[in-house]
């Protein structure tokens, strides 16, 4: 379902990745769609509970793990 998807993606993203700065922006931009996921279902069509925002909390901290990780890397 929806919420394995994240799991696949950061799977396959520490599988086949050579963690440059590239791949923390890739990764990064990659995960904004599930932000349009969390707000559509728990704000605008409400089909989850409060419970969402753990999901979303999520979200925003492999975002900021992909800033940071983008940041600490030398270009590639």
């Amino acid at each position: 379902g929806c919420f394995g998807a994240q799991a696949v993606l950061a799977g396959l993203f520490a599988w086949f990745s050579r963690f440059t700065r590239t791949t923390f922006l890739v990764y990064g931009i990659a995960v904004l769609p599930f932000f349009v996921f969390n707000i559509w279902f728990y704000a605008v069509v409400p089909v989850f509970s409060a419970l969402m925002l753990l999901d979303a909390a999520g979200n925003l901290i492999m975002l900021a793990l992909c800033i940071l990780g983008w940041r600490r890397t030398t270009s590639a």
